[in-house]
């Protein structure tokens, strides 16, 4: 048997791998990973910002079972060029922890800027 660790540190870098993989990086695993490559060099439109959001949110269900993703918001800049994507999510085997997560989309791909790990009540 693999015991899987539930441990807020692993459970947040494989989140943060998920975001800034692409399907098809991972050799083992084609499968890994978000695909929002696509939507990179299109006019940055609030159309796609929300349709980036259930892409980023179910692709993040399916990928990291530890965490519950209690919100994925994309918010699109059309002056900027780039998209603000803040993601929240509970750990249920670590009880009252929540992962805050926020970061920007640009032609470059997703940079992530802050990760908060806070208690909730």
């Amino acid at each position: 048997d693999v015991r899987t660790l539930v441990d807020e540190d692993a459970v947040i870098q494989s989140i943060r791998n998920i975001l800034t993989t692409s399907p098809g990086q991972k050799l083992l695993n084609p499968r890994f990973g978000v695909n929002i490559g696509d939507l990179l060099f299109e006019g940055v439109t609030f159309e796609r910002a929300h349709f980036m959001a259930e892409v980023i949110s179910k692709e993040l269900t399916r990928q990291e079972p530890r965490a519950t993703f209690t919100n994925v918001h994309v918010v699109a800049s059309p002056d900027q060029a780039s998209y603000t994507v803040s993601i929240t999510a509970v750990i249920p085997a670590l009880s009252k922890r929540q992962i805050n997560i926020s970061g920007v989309v640009t032609t470059n791909g997703l940079t992530i800027n802050q990760i908060d790990n806070n208690t909730i009540a």
